[in-house]
């Protein structure tokens, strides 16, 4: 990951076994910019124990944001 840039809002979203790790939950980052541009980002950490990842949401300092009406299925929460 590269270093702090406040112009950049990270958000994790977490995964109930997406189809690419189907074994794991998994925490994708996505970046978004001032304007409203940004995207996904190659990091993502995995986890076959969903509490043990939202552990690792909490020690980095973030807060959930739950659910939001529209989401895909597979995703749980996000995070920022």
């Amino acid at each position: 990951m590269r270093a702090y840039d406040p112009n950049i809002l990270s958000i994790w979203t977490l995964y109930d076994r997406p189809l690419d790790m189907p074994e794991h939950y998994v925490a994708r980052r996505f970046e978004v910019r001032q304007g409203g541009e940004g995207g996904p980002t190659h990091d993502y950490i995995r986890d076959s124990d969903l509490e043990s990842l939202r552990g690792e949401m909490v020690s980095r300092g973030l807060y959930c944001l739950g659910r939001q009406a529209g989401d895909d299925p597979k995703i749980i929460e996000s995070w920022v």
